[in-house]
């Protein structure tokens, strides 16, 4: 989706773009949408895109191998734009205002099957079971807004001019391979369930503002520039046999789960003020970055599972059992503030300054390579490794920069006032663990 906007005036002019993009969601009015993308509520209802394979209450004897697979790429690309431009030039007194905003929200929710359900007797005398998912969930989105208000007067000139944007992006992926309740023989071959997971989310979210106000008698100039970006993935992937009887020459069971955030935040402001008398010139930046991977935005973690495991199964693998739960989750954040702020005046000249980010990175994963509740058969290689591995490899890189300049020019009083302030907070807490437990 590409939706640009761009308003101009010659005064006060306003742009307000909203963009709402969702797989998986039941649509709603542009209201809730709204509340949603400004504070996070969930007010929408969730229906994930399934993709599923499976046998259910089914008895299956195949000569040559039985494969169910599964492949899944939902996707959105967003590119959304707004600027306003306001521009006065009078010989007396002038406000020229420009407000340009944006709010998107992009929402992916994906649900992954592949699995044998209270299947008695599932059978292959000649190859290999094969059961894999494969989902790639991603969003993709560029917002910007941009406003500029130029005032040029031979009196009075006030103007104003904001740059808002603000982007939410959410993934829920809820990927999943499994046997449940069920007999599964592979007499000359090889039992594996492979559930695959790859969400990423790719945000850039900029604002920028530009107010000059120039007066042979008190110009007063203000600029704005909010730049918000929200970042989420949650989910699952599992890989699993519970409850079931399995018999093969081999027995593999991976879960393998990469989750990726790359986040670009920028808000700029430049306010100038120029006149003979009274010149104030204010210029705010701000930037807001905050992603989460297996974390609530507003509470405590809510782990993104990755479990690999035998539950409650008796399993027969001569040359070989393998558990594998495979975690890499990365989070990337680039955020700069830049705010500039000057007054010219002949009198008294008063510039002020501000430039302020927030960065927030959490992840918090739950990768589980397991065998628990062992029946009276257990679970026997004849010849083989019994191997279980859980690992994870999560980072958070964040890059974080806040500039601000303050300058006035006066034969008389003047004033500058300058501040920049970075605030950063990075969360990884993870539990990884192997084990074989009754």
């Amino acid at each position: 989706a590409v939706v640009k906007s761009t308003t101009k005036s010659n005064g006060a002019s306003v742009g307000v773009t909203l963009a709402f993009n969702t797989i998986g969601w039941l649509a709603q009015n542009f209201l809730f949408n709204t509340v949603d993308a400004l504070v996070g509520t969930n007010l929408g209802t969730q229906q994930p895109a399934e993709t599923q394979a499976y046998i259910m209450s089914s008895s299956v004897q195949a000569g040559n191998g039985l494969n169910l697979n599964t492949v899944s790429n939902a996707a959105v690309h967003a590119e959304v734009g707004s600027s306003t431009t306001s521009i006065v030039a009078t010989f007396g007194k002038g406000t020229s205002v420009s407000v340009g905003a944006v709010i998107a929200m992009n929402k992916v929710s994906t649900k992954s099957r592949a699995y044998i359900y209270n299947a008695p007797v599932v059978s292959v005398t000649g190859g290999n079971i094969t059961l894999s998912t494969n989902d790639q969930a991603s969003i993709w989105t560029n917002v910007k807004a941009a406003s500029v208000s130029v005032g040029a007067n031979a009196g009075k000139s006030t103007v104003v001019s904001v740059g808002l944007s603000i982007s939410r992006n959410q993934i829920n992926a809820d990927t999943q391979t499994y046997i449940s309740n069920s007999g599964v023989t592979a007499n000359a071959g090889s039992i594996t369930l492979t559930a695959t997971e790859n969400s990423t989310i790719d945000a850039t979210s900029s604002a920028s503002a530009i107010a000059v106000a120039a007066s042979a008698a008190g110009a007063t100039s203000f600029s704005g520039g909010g730049a918000d970006s929200i970042n989420h993935i949650q989910g699952k992937t599992n890989a699993y046999a519970a409850n079931s009887t399995l018999t093969a020459q081999s027995l593999s069971l991976t879960a393998n789960n990469t989750a990726k955030i790359d986040a670009h935040v920028k808000a700029s402001s430049i306010a100038l003020a120029a006149g003979v008398g009274t010149s104030p010139g204010i210029s705010i930046g701000a930037s807001v970055a905050r992603n989460f991977i297996g974390w609530s935005e507003y509470g405590a973690a809510t782990p993104f599972e990755v479990l690999a495991y035998l539950q409650s199964s008796d399993v027969l693998a001569a040359s070989g059992i393998s558990l594998s739960a495979i975690s890499n989750s990365i989070i990337t954040a680039n955020v700069d503030a830049m705010s500039v702020g000057a007054a010219l005046s002949a009198g008294t000249g008063v510039a002020v300054s501000a430039a302020g980010l927030l960065v927030e990175n959490k992840i918090s994963m739950l990768v589980k390579s397991y065998i628990s509740g062992i029946k009276l058969d257990g679970v026997r290689t004849v010849a083989g490794n019994l191997t279980l591995l859980a690992q994870d490899t999560s980072s958070i890189v964040a890059n974080a920069l806040s500039a601000s300049l303050a300058a006035t020019f006066s034969p008389a009083s003047g004033v500058a006032f300058a501040v920049g302030l970075s605030l950063a907070r990075n969360i990884i807490q993870n539990d990884t663990a192997a084990y074989i437990l009754n």
